[in-house]
């Protein structure tokens, strides 16, 4: 069965409760306050409204007059069936939902690997943003970015970042959760290298610690992961029996520690995760888990 199949039918959530206080940009310290969801279902609308819901609604990070980033995974040339973008239903009904809660304006982005223009396009991605009146950014040039700094980073105490970035109130983070032939797993952390000029440093000696340290650039307020449930053994293509999962969090690093499982791997053995942990972003645990289950 085709991914889009699996996009338009019916819905159930999983909800997690952290009591630790929120580590995300935009989002306040507060005990007890709900950091993580999983909705798993086949329509898409619905379940990112669950999800959002969950969270406290699109409101709860988009107030009137905010210039909104979203970053989805279009890195690669593929058509959304193929499952290594992100899902264009996805995005489309995100930007809706931030201008109907009074975002000034909505940008998108990806620095891809293959080629700008098709990946764009072929995700199907830039012709349902400017559907829905966002606007796609183009990150296929040097001049789109800019450079900054952190002292606290060790291998990357500069960066080239998305000029986009520099001059958003609220940075939306939307990754696809795949397996990954080096890392283990792509997902949150991972999709946050098309924020930067030089994409190549992730590929080099020390990637994992590079990766960790991006998140001194680019901490998203919000993460949403556009995730399969594989079934075992399986490659991350469309054979065989799969579920469509949404994941939800204003922690990159509980977003990516919800993500590994879906792709068989224990969280503890992602290294840029356990890193990124390491370096304060978030913890390798959800405690005191709470699962609600919903049916819509």
């Amino acid at each position: 069965m085709k991914r889009r199949d699996f996009l338009n039918k019916s819905l159930q959530a999983g909800l997690w409760c952290a009591a630790a206080p929120v580590f995300a940009a935009g989002a306040a310290s507060v005990e007890n306050e709900l950091v993580a969801a999983m909705v798993k279902g086949q329509h898409a609308e619905a379940a990112l409204e669950s999800g959002l819901g969950l969270l406290g609604g699109v409101e709860r990070f988009v107030t009137r007059g905010k210039r909104v980033v979203i970053k989805p995974a279009i890195a690669r040339n593929r058509f959304p069936e193929a499952g290594m973008t992100t899902h264009p239903s996805l995005v489309a009904q995100l930007v809706k939902r931030c201008y109907q809660a009074g975002a000034r304006e909505v940008a998108v982005f990806d620095h891809t690997l293959d080629s700008w223009t098709k990946c764009y396009k072929n995700s199907g991605i830039e012709r349902v943003v400017k559907d829905a009146g966002g606007r796609m950014v183009p990150a296929n040039d040097l001049r789109y970015f800019e450079k900054v700094s952190n002292p606290q980073a060790q291998l990357l105490p500069s960066v080239l970042l998305h000029r986009s970035l520099l001059s958003a109130d609220l940075f939306i983070n939307m990754p696809v959760v795949t397996r990954h032939h080096r890392l283990g797993m792509a997902a949150a952390i991972a999709n946050l290298t098309g924020c930067v000029w030089d994409r190549g440093v992730f590929s080099r000696e020390g990637a994992e610690r590079c990766l960790a340290e991006l998140l001194y650039y680019c901490n998203p307020a919000l993460t949403i992961s556009d995730a399969w449930l594989l079934p075992e053994n399986a490659d991350n293509n469309l054979a065989g029996e799969t579920h469509q999962t949404l994941l939800f969090s204003t922690r990159i690093v509980t977003a990516d520690v919800m993500a590994a499982p879906l792709a068989g791997i224990d969280p503890r053995r992602v290294e840029h995760l356990r890193l990124a942990a390491a370096l304060g972003f978030g913890k390798l645990e959800i405690s005191s888990p709470q699962r609600v289950t919903v049916t819509l």
